[in-house]
C-alpha cells in the first residue's frame, strides 16, 4: 500500500492480509513471482520519487493521483538490467568481430567459467585465443601422425 498524501514521507506498507483502507492509500495487488520487498524498494527508489514529485499537486497537503500511480511502469530489477547490459555489450562486439569469432569465444568462455563475463569474452577475442585452439587442433590432426609399432 502506498500513501498518496504527502508522498515524500514514503509511507509504504506490505499488508499481511486483505483488508480495508482509506481512499488516501493506493493498494497494489501482486501477481506472478513479484516479491513484495522488490515493490517496496521500487516505491522508495529515487526514480519513483522523482516521477511522483514531478506530478504531485497541492501546496499545504501535496498528493498524487491514483491514476498516476496505477499507470506507472515498473522497470526491471537491477539484476535484469545488469544482465541486459551484459548481453548488449556482447552483441556490440559483433560490430567489430565476425559471428564465428564471437561464437567461438563465447563457447570457450562457457567451457572454462561457470559465471562468464563480457570481459572474458572480449579478452579471448582480442588475443585470438578463439582461433589458436582451432589452429592447434589442425596441427594435431591424426591424418599425418607417425605410427609407432
Amino acid at each position: 500500500m502506498y500513501s498518496k498524501l504527502r508522498p515524500y514521507l514514503l509511507k509504504i506498507l506490505v499488508a499481511p492480509a486483505d483488508g480495508i483502507c482509506t481512499p488516501e492509500i493506493v493498494p497494489f495487488s501482486l501477481y506472478g513471482n513479484i516479491l513484495p520487498k522488490y515493490i517496496v524498494a521500487f516505491l522508495k527508489s529515487l526514480y519513483f520519487d522523482g516521477v511522483i514529485t514531478a506530478v504531485t499537486y497541492g501546496v499545504k497537503m501535496p498528493r498524487v493521483g491514483t491514476q498516476t500511480i496505477s499507470t506507472l511502469l515498473l522497470p526491471p530489477s537491477l539484476n535484469e538490467q545488469q544482465a541486459y547490459n551484459g548481453c548488449r555489450s556482447i552483441l556490440k562486439l559483433a560490430d567489430s568481430y565476425s559471428p564465428r569469432q564471437l561464437e567461438e569465444a563465447c563457447e570457450k568462455t562457457l567451457k572454462h567459467l561457470s559465471l562468464p563475463r563480457y570481459k572474458n569474452i572480449k579478452l579471448i577475442i582480442q588475443y585470438n585465443q578463439d582461433t589458436r585452439q582451432v589452429n592447434q587442433e589442425d596441427e594435431n590432426n591424426d591424418d599425418f601422425a607417425f605410427v609407432r609399432g
